[in-house]
């Protein structure tokens, strides 16, 4: 919600309903004291509105907002000199006899103002989530750290961080007020070596610095500290982090697979039997979208120190990837009856996200580690197939049992064969729609096309989890033209409404083993009366790669179509352009892993610019995917990168509803 704030409660109340009555929904604060005033506008205000008959001079307005960056306009008669407002600080000067064009301007600022808001807090949002130890610097102190900083400083909680100098971290024998001098006039500047205090000491560090913008009237240095690579007494600190994860701080899966071939180690000489446990959530993606990424991370945090003290001081909980942990504990009584408990104290408790309180819908699947199993690797496989079949379950929890299922691959195919073909039958699987931007080509309305399967209870399903298997079975074939065929139903109606609209979809290798699956393509496209040049065709790299005869053959009937085709996932390996010259591609969409470090990796912008340059000379559009924060975007965009997409724009989303007009 976007807030004006003003000392005239009368005439923030008229324009207020009129901003609102032209479809800017806008929160009315008033301040007629200075207290009330600094309280409004450090609860994040977005314009301030002055007039004369107002109840705060205007010398006291001005030098409070323009302190915070809040933009004040004010409302004049004739009697005002508008270039001595201006000079004063005013942001803009309107006229009160102008009650329109009050309103427009109004708008327009509540808009801009509310944009950018947002902006930064998604900013700070990725920053949170970010593996790497990154801290914003306000005037040389601490305004934000991410749990990767404080694990690297040896802080428990960013309280005893921020407002704190980032010299009082720095050996005092080293210039930090120099360095920071020299940063907040030059961006970025890398590799400088710093002794930081940690838990273990000083630990050199090479420190990361970028000017990401402006918040408050004032600059923030984005600051990213990496060890250096001879860290000398620091063992420890390296190991602690080696065997954690970054962003909640929790175990990751490397401790939890040591902790578990120490179990079956101990078993195998008589020791205690235990319990392996996988366990998802369900509804995190819902949270997320709920409640923030930021809130949600730190919900996944909450979640694993639950796990922590249901395991017991001999058990283990880890964070394995996105909404997946492992539980591994000692037990004295039926796995199944560890495996309900968990689940209950799960499910029953209540966690704050956001402000709001939310409960936990999980999926789990438990197996034995006893002493007839002594690889760590098939008990992992066991958990895994018990949570394959818990989700299928009411309970949503299972424990392997050997003569149930057997657990082969064969079996683990059949049953994602039979899941999918039941979400197509019951209208199960959904598009999901991600905006594709310009930083250096033409703007039109591009979305990439990505398709989830809803499990019975509404519950989202990566295709990671079922792709394999779909490619194995041939049902990824079924999938393609599923995904093929609504994608295009919902491109005509957006061209039929006036929309010139471009969709990127995906295809698994089950469209190039199809013969077919061109003429039928064509057949889709005339029905849809679908120009062939507004859908792009994506396929992985190393799909291709591996069936290269095919994918010639297949991208080659595309163009005689007049479809594009694009490389997804492209630049790994020592030679990625020999694919390229070889196949009739136009956009080459690149690898993650070039993007996800972009920021504060000088090897990989230089990589990156290595690829982009040679995509150029060859005349192949450029996307970069997976763009996650404002420097990231500013240094893909000096490479010359032709199309970004990723969170930083928008998450996917099932409505397409992102304002391409405001980058035309």
């Amino acid at each position: 919600m976007k807030t004006l704030l003003t000392p005239n409660a009368g005439l923030a109340r008229n324009l207020a309903d009129a901003v609102t009555a032209h479809a800017d929904p806008c929160r009315l604060l008033t301040a007629t004291d200075a207290a009330t005033m600094a309280a409004a506008l450090d609860a994040g205000t977005d314009v301030m509105l002055w007039s004369a008959d107002g109840d705060l001079p205007l010398d006291g307005v001005l030098a409070a907002a323009n302190a915070r960056d809040v933009p004040v306009l004010v409302v004049a008669d004739a009697a005002l000199d508008p270039t001595a407002l201006l000079r004063a600080g005013a942001d803009a000067v309107l006229a009160a006899d102008r009650p329109d064009a009050v309103v427009i301007s109004v708008g327009r600022r509540l808009r801009e103002r509310h944009r950018l808001r947002q902006l930064g807090e998604r900013y700070r949002t990725l920053l949170a989530r970010s593996p790497d130890a990154i801290a914003l610097l306000r005037n040389g102190r601490h305004d934000f750290v991410n749990a990767a900083y404080l694990a690297l400083t040896g802080h428990d909680d960013a309280d005893t961080l921020i407002g704190q100098p980032f010299d009082a971290l720095v050996d005092p024998n080293w210039s930090a007020e120099e360095l920071l001098a020299a940063l907040s006039h030059s961006a970025p500047v890398s590799g400088a070596e710093l002794l930081i205090g940690s838990a273990g000491g000083p630990l050199p560090v090479r420190l990361y610095a970028v000017l990401p913008g402006i918040e408050a009237g004032e600059p923030l240095l984005e600051v990213t500290l990496h060890l250096s690579d001879d860290v000398q007494g620091s063992e420890h600190l390296i190991q602690y982090l080696s065997l954690h994860d970054r962003i909640t701080g929790l175990h990751n899966g490397r401790y939890l697979a040591e902790r578990l071939e120490e179990y079956v180690q101990s078993i195998r000489h008589g020791g205690d039997a235990a319990i392996l446990i996988l366990l998802t959530l369900d509804n995190f993606d819902d949270l997320r979208m709920q409640v923030g990424l930021a809130a949600s991370e730190r919900l996944l945090g909450d979640l694993g120190r639950l796990l922590e003290r249901i395991a017991g001081p001999d058990g283990t909980a880890a964070r394995l990837k996105d909404a997946r942990f492992g539980v591994l504990a000692p037990v004295h009584h039926e796995p199944q009856r560890f495996v309900d408990s968990l689940r209950e104290q799960v499910q029953d408790h209540v966690f704050t996200a956001g402000g709001q309180l939310v409960t936990a819908r999980i999926t789990l699947g438990a197996t034995a580690v006893a002493s007839d199993v002594t690889d760590p690797g098939e008990l992992l496989a066991r958990a895994e197939r018990a949570l394959v079949d818990a989700a299928t379950s009411e309970r949503r929890a299972a424990v392997y049992q050997p003569q149930a299922g057997g657990g082969s691959l064969h079996d683990l195919d059949a049953d994602w064969g039979r899941r999918l073909a039941e979400a197509i039958r019951d209208d199960r699987l959904r598009l999901l729609f991600q905006p594709v931007v310009s930083l250096n080509c033409p703007p039109q309305e591009r979305y990439g096309i990505l398709m989830r399967v809803l499990d019975g209870d509404g519950t989202s399903i990566s295709p990671t989890q079922f792709l394999p298997s779909a490619e194995r079975t041939g049902m990824a074939r079924t999938l393609d033209r599923w995904v093929v065929s609504h994608a295009l139903d919902q491109l005509a109606w957006l061209r039929g409404h006036g929309h010139d609209t471009l969709f990127f979809i995906k295809l698994t290798d089950g469209s190039l083993q199809e013969e077919d699956m061109p003429g039928w393509i064509e057949r889709e496209l005339q029905r849809h009366a679908i120009p062939p040049t507004a859908v792009v065709f994506e396929m992985k790299e190393a799909t291709v790669a591996a069936h290269l005869a095919e994918a010639l053959v297949f991208v080659e009937a595309l163009k005689r179509l007049g479809c594009a085709f694009a490389l997804d996932d492209f630049g790994l390996g020592q030679e990625p352009f020999q694919i390229v010259e070889h196949l009739p591609v136009e956009y080459l969409k690149f690898d993650p892993v070039f993007t996800r470090h972009l920021a504060e990796r000088p090897q990989d912008r230089e990589t990156m610019a290595g690829l982009v340059k040679t995509a150029h000379e060859m005349g192949r559009l450029t996307i970069a995917q997976h763009v996650e924060n404002a420097v990231s975007l500013s240094v893909l965009w000096g490479l010359g990168i032709h199309l970004i997409q990723g969170y930083f724009l928008q998450a996917p989303s099932e409505a397409m509803e992102f304002d391409f007009r405001s980058l035309a």
